[in-house]
């Protein structure tokens, strides 16, 4: 048996290798989504000020001059301009929603047939997806349903001191409401209904998992 985590959008093997191409049982996924706009600015201040590894830092450099992300995304909203550099606010807008929806040709931006996709996509081949908001709850899950693989993680989890490495900004930012309400209506739209379906789904495992 292999475990492998990557940061990789969902194949379908079947579909793309045609039936019969896996001899042996397909791969089982599982798989966390994290808040849209938390996660995109996240991911902003971690490509700019994060602890990165020499590697990351040779293919995209940081740039501690950057602007902060609310007034970056603040810019974008006036300008209408959207398209990024790797280090731009918006370059990484639906990167959960591409991952569930996979490579297809309808999966390259935010739409309703991306979210259709990415849905059926965590609806039949995964066997757990989560909220990041709740990892403890997930790892629950993991346990009930993969307790080959995951068998103990949750206890682990519990007793663990540090659960993550954040990113902090040394100043408070005053987030403007209409750039706010821009990532959440219109740039993360899509995103958004996905995150919300996937908690609805997540909690009706957990209650089917018998947890609380």
């Amino acid at each position: 048996r292999t475990v492998r985590s990557a940061h990789g959008v969902y194949l379908d093997f079947a579909r793309l290798l045609g039936p019969g191409a896996l001899r042996r049982t397909p791969p089982c996924y599982v798989g966390l989504v994290r808040e849209p706009t938390k996660r995109l600015r996240s991911h902003y201040d971690y490509l700019h000020w994060g602890p990165r590894s020499p590697w990351a830092r040779f293919w995209k450099g940081q740039d501690a001059g950057a602007p902060p992300f609310w007034d970056c995304v603040e810019r974008r909203r006036q300008s209408g301009h959207r398209e990024e550099s790797r280090g731009g606010c918006l370059y990484w807008a639906n990167a959960q929603l591409q991952y569930f929806c996979g490579v297809h040709r309808s999966c390259r931006e935010g739409s309703e047939a991306a979210l259709r996709r990415a849905l059926a996509h965590a609806r039949s081949a995964f066997a757990a997806v989560g909220v990041v908001e709740d990892l403890a709850g997930f790892l629950e899950v993991l346990e009930r349903v993969l307790p080959g693989y995951f068998a103990g993680v949750a206890g682990t989890y519990a007793r663990a001191t540090i659960h993550a490495r954040t990113t902090h900004h040394v100043a408070a930012e005053v987030v403007p409401p209409a750039a706010r309400d821009f990532l959440r209506t219109d740039v993360l739209k899509w995103e958004y209904a996905l995150y919300a379906a996937v908690e609805r789904d997540f909690r009706r495992q957990q209650r089917a998992c018998k947890l609380p």
